[in-house]
């Protein structure tokens, strides 16, 4: 076998290695699959099998969990044996194929850590070092020998490993391929930190050699009582690609160990404590542990170095581990070995420790010290007058911040080269492009390094949003950008580029963002602002392409399936029987409800298992619809006995059940496609590529489109209609289309994309921008009447937007609320009139003049609601089933903008809609000064139904007040009840409201039990006319979120775990 490594257009010979021989290729898969392990060295990631002809080699090559395995093969019969033999090993998600077309490889630039193909075909080499990651390695035959072709790490990217970059305190990356995010490179759950009134989930984060490494809580989000567990994890991910690597539990770990909750009290010593260093990770696997090393690829404890218990920061330069131990030592190990070298003892300040150019710098109280790093020698001490808050060293200067004055040393002497006064905001140094960088005055500057001169002023103006408050975590930067955590993460240039803003993206609090390996890593945040528009999720982000891509034409886009010719000029008839539930959530309102009645006495009828996460499911005629998630597989069963007829395997995962319309199975994937299937047998009759290329990424573990499309399809007279993308600001926006759904022709098209350098959604419009953003997330399409809905935007049945008005407030009409103070249906509403108080005050005396000039120019100011029309809506997507505190469903005429409604009316976690009431759970009755609240195990969740006209409404004492009361109700219930069930799914079947979940019982052994399926669950049928339960049967497990329909007098359930359930009265 050769090697050779390479730049992404030059390939360089290197190296030769053994042959791979022929007696090795004709033994067993497996042992082949060992063998280019061991000739690649990839331990981890996206592989890539290009011909994979019956798939059992492309299986092999998922060596544990570390791997994602992608087969592609230009034969469409190679394609269906190969899924079938992984299918059969139960691998299929982990494992996948997909079809080779043409030249091009169907995955991201940067992508990919290993490919491999005995014959590459039509596809040059430069198109597979395209898409191989920084060190991914190419293992091709060629000539009848394997070939190792190696990707350089290019030198304009760069690593983070330290909290602040790297040992020396200077947060700025060496890195000029970062820049304003315009592309999703990869994104993971969870989508929402715990939560707002807790420690910040997120809590270190850094990177090296291709890998990224960060500590999180996985404890259940939106719920932080002290009766559940925090699950702090350390995580490793491949930073490219995002695929998860390895986990482990932090046991002594969390707010019982540092004995504080709060959201910002997280020790500052925490990232301090992980550092990343090659094929190493050195971190602390407790509060008051050692330093572990730890294989960087696997997780695995090398070496634990037990001298260093107490250890507060680590840092690592040159091959020596330097540590701050308590407050006054300082010590060196041998990285390698863990043998101390050295250690040094005084007053040691926190958050002092660099080291850089084979120094180590600290400050021993008010002097600054300076070390060899290999033997501890003093090199020399400089007494200053006060201690500093920080100290950075940078560009041969030691930098130190003190409360009025920033000094510079010479790393070399100590000497000091210049004082100025300064009162530089945030306790932020940056060095960055031959200048010095801090805040000043609500601003950018940047100072001569030989003088300390003011040389620069960065004008922020146009990217920095007035109306709240600064983001609350550290700013980060390269050499071309200072990112500033104002809103979100704007881009301030230090090279004469464009500044840009980015509202639309939020980092966790206390750790923000991390720019490093040419992209800018966005963790999960609890945060409120600008719901249905803040991009959720754990997501890496790219710079806008190099070169631009050409999209694909319609014709490219269409495919026609093997069906097509039989079903051509056959007008689908859209008439399903009344009595159906033919789409997601039944209809395309998305009620949730049917007039068929169901018995509440019901019992088993037929169960199938399937393996993994399941959608909820749809039926139509004789048959019964669910798609297996991440086996990318839709199954068609008889209804009457749960026989399996066919299944369908797209290229990617179906989030949500099919629309069937006039023996059409109409679908989305997560590839970027819609499908049409014949429902009759599941042959195909086309297929469209919403998206507008072929191009891959990693969402959530396995193979995605940036283009998504949701698995179903709105159907509204005769018209078929989906979205592709993720966010309005990403890859171009969101496409919408209206296909015809007989031949998958594009009838109406348009693109929601709302990136702009600045806030240009906010010039002339009454909503305060701090709080309110134009824009939208992709998800399921909703109509009522003549309109389709998607977030705040509405659109006619040719996708034209139509006009949503801001609601502003009229003197002239005060709004009618009901006084809420000690309703049984709430929990205590004591301190309203106090947090009211509280938010209003705040806001007029921190912005007085801006609250002045809009309440002048718009006679008072929106928080971004807005006049839509009557329709359901989620402010978090309805395919997020994480029930996260701040996020909720309405059936209203209004878009909620920044205002909570967690105690309003129609509104809850999960609702239904019939004739003439709506029925809502509702899952925080509580509420502090920020945020909605539960305790489970003690009062059980709120079930209630309201009068359809019963709209959710704002009081006029809360109305432009950030985070106040919210909406609420200007009538009480039709009827509530407290219910002992954690509501998942729920149906209301004309007399009947079934509803189904885990019991809200907190096990004391095991008390994440009910939320994680282990407690089983229940099915309670309940009357819809008073909420009385009627009877109740046990589950084996929950049902998926929303995953309960009712058809002809049988419920239908998809549940946790793989099973789908049909109950009804025996006929």
């Amino acid at each position: 076998m050769k090697t050779r490594t390479s730049y992404f257009e030059d390939l360089v010979l290197v190296a030769f290695l053994l042959l791979f021989s022929s007696t090795t290729m004709a033994g067993p898969k497996s042992q082949q699959a060992r063998q280019i392990m061991d000739d690649t060295g990839i331990r981890g990631g996206l592989i890539v099998h290009v011909g994979c002809g019956d798939g059992k080699l492309t299986a092999a090559l998922r060596a544990g969990d570390a791997y994602l395995v992608h087969g592609l093969d230009a034969s469409p019969a190679n394609v269906e044996k190969s899924r079938g033999h992984i299918r059969s090993l139960g691998l299929y998600g982990d494992v996948s194929v997909g079809r080779l077309e043409g030249s091009r490889l169907p995955y991201a630039d940067d992508l990919v850590n290993l490919v491999v193909s005995s014959d590459l075909g039509e596809i040059p080499m430069d198109e597979v070092m395209r898409v191989l990651c920084p060190n991914g390695v190419a293992y091709i035959r060629e000539n009848g020998e394997f070939t190792k072709t190696v990707k350089r790490w290019p030198g304009e990217i760069g690593e983070w490993t330290h909290y602040l970059q790297d040992a020396s305190n200077n947060a700025v990356a060496a890195d000029t391929q970062v820049g304003s995010p315009r592309r999703l490179k990869w994104v993971c759950g969870p989508l929402w930190t715990r939560s707002h009134e807790f420690n910040s989930s997120l809590c270190a984060m850094v990177s090296g050699k291709g890998r990224l490494f960060y500590v999180f809580d996985e404890g259940l989000p939106g719920v932080t009582v002290d009766s559940l567990p925090e699950k702090w994890t350390l995580i490793a991910r491949d930073a490219f690609n995002g695929k998860l690597l390895w986990k482990r539990p932090l046991a002594d770990w969390g707010s019982h160990e540092w004995k504080k909750r709060a959201l910002r009290s997280v020790p500052l010593t925490i990232p301090r404590r992980i550092v990343a260093q090659g094929d190493r990770l050195f971190v602390t696997l407790g509060y008051d542990a050692p330093v572990s090393v730890l294989d960087a690829a696997t997780g695995k404890i090398l070496a634990t170095y037990e001298e260093t218990a107490g250890v507060e920061e680590i840092r690592c330069v040159d091959g020596i581990l330097i540590i701050r131990k308590g407050g006054n030592m300082v010590m060196a190990f041998d990285a390698g070995t863990g043998s101390k070298l050295w250690e040094a003892t005084g007053r040691i300040q926190q958050f002092s420790l660099a080291a850089q150019n084979g120094r180590v710098f600290y400050q021993d109280g008010a002097a600054v010290l300076c070390l060899r790093v290999g033997d501890g020698e003093e090199l020399w001490r400089t007494q200053g007058k006060s201690p500093a808050s920080l100290l950075v060293v940078g560009d041969g200067r030691v930098l130190l911040l003190r409360k009025q004055q920033i000094e510079a040393l010479s790393a070399e002497t100590g000497e000091s080269l210049w004082a100025v006064s300064a009162r530089a905001g945030r306790n932020e140094l940056f060095v960055a492009n031959k200048q010095l960088w801090h805040w000043q005055g609500g601003g950018i500057v940047g100072r001569d390094l030989n003088t300390g001169k003011l040389t620069t002023t960065l004008d922020t103006s146009d990217v920095f949003t007035p109306g709240h408050h600064p983001r609350c975590y550290q700013s980060k930067a390269t050499e071309n950008f200072i990112i500033t955590p104002y809103r979100g993460a704007e881009f301030i240039s230090v090279t004469g580029q464009t500044n840009t803003q980015n509202d639309w993206l939020r980092g966790p609090c206390r750790y923000g963002i991390m720019p490093g390996n040419g992209l800018l890593y966005v963790g999960p945040n609890p945060c409120f602002c600008y719901p249905g528009v803040k991009l959720i999720g754990f997501n890496a982000l790219a710079p806008a392409a190099a070169r631009p891509t050409r999209e694909l034409s319609s014709a490219e886009r269409l495919t026609q399936g093997a069906a097509y010719e039989r079903a051509r000029g056959q007008v689908p008839s859209g008439q399903e029987r009344a009595d159906d539930w033919p789409t997601y959530r039944h209809d395309a309102r998305r009620t949730g409800a049917t007039g068929s009645d169901v018995s509440s006495e019901v019992s088993m009828q037929w169960r199938v298992s399937l393996r993994g996460k399941l959608t909820p499911p749809v039926l139509s005629g004789d048959r019964v619809y669910v798609a297996a998630k991440d086996e990318h597989t839709l199954y068609a069963f008889g209804a009457e006995e749960g026989r399996q007829l066919w299944n369908y395997t797209t290229g990617g995962r179906i989030d949500s059940p099919p629309t069937i319309y006039g023996g059409l199975v109409l679908f989305g994937s997560l590839d970027g496609c819609v499908y049409c299937l014949r429902a009759s047998d599941g042959e195909l009759i086309w297929r469209f590529r919403a998206a507008p290329l072929d191009r891959q990424i990693i969402a959530f573990g396995q193979l995605e489109s940036p283009w998504r499309v949701h698995g179903s399809i709105l159907v509204k007279d005769g018209v078929a209609y989906c979205t592709a993308g993720r966010s309005t600001y990403l890859d171009g926006g969101i496409r919408v289309f209206g296909l015809d759904p007989a031949t998958g022709k594009v009838l109406h098209e348009t693109c929601l994309d709302t990136w702009s350098r600045s806030r240009t959604d906010a010039v002339g419009k009454p909503f305060i921008p701090a709080y309110h953003i134009e824009g939208a997330l992709s998800d399921v399409l909703v109509s009522e009447g003549d309109y389709i809905y998607l977030g705040q935007y509405k659109f006619d049945r040719k996708l034209a937007r139509q006009k949503v008005p801001y609601v502003m407030p009229d003197p002239d009409k005060k709004a009618v609320v009901m006084d809420l103070m000690n309703q049984p249906f709430t929990e205590s509403m004591d301190s309203q009139e106090e947090y009211e108080k509280v938010q209003h005050d705040w806001q007029w005396r921190v912005h007085k003049q801006m609250m002045t000039d809009y309440t002048s120019q718009y006679g008072g100011t929106s928080m971004g609601d807005r006049k839509m029309g009557l329709h359901v809506s989620s402010t978090s997507g309805f395919l997020d089933d994480s029930w996260f505190n701040r996020t909720f469903w309405m059936y209203s005429a209004t878009w909620p903008g920044f205002y909570l409604a967690h105690r309003g009316a129609k509104t809850g976690q999960l609702l239904v809609v019939g004739p003439h009431k709506t029925f809502v759970v509702q899952a925080y009755p509580e509420r502090n000064l920020q945020s909605p609240l539960f305790t489970p195990g003690e009062k059980g969740y709120l079930l209630l139904a309201d009068d359809n006209d019963n709209e959710p409404v704002l009081a006029d004492y809360t109305r432009g007040i950030p985070k106040g009361i919210g909406f609420t109700r200007k009538e009480p219930p039709a009827w509530f009840k407290w219910v002992p069930v954690r509501i998942r799914a729920m149906v209301l079947t004309g007399r009947h409201l079934f509803v189904a979940g885990p019991p809200d019982v907190v096990d004391p052994d095991d008390p994440m039990a009910a939320f994680e399926g282990r407690g089983g669950a229940v099915l309670r049928a309940t009357s819809a006319t008073d909420g009385g339960m009627l009877a109740e049967y046990k589950l084996d497990a929950p049902p998926v979120f929303d995953g309960l329909i009712a058809v002809k007098g049988r419920l239908y359930l998809s549940l946790e775990n793989g099973t789908v359930l049909c109950m009804g009265k025996n006929r």
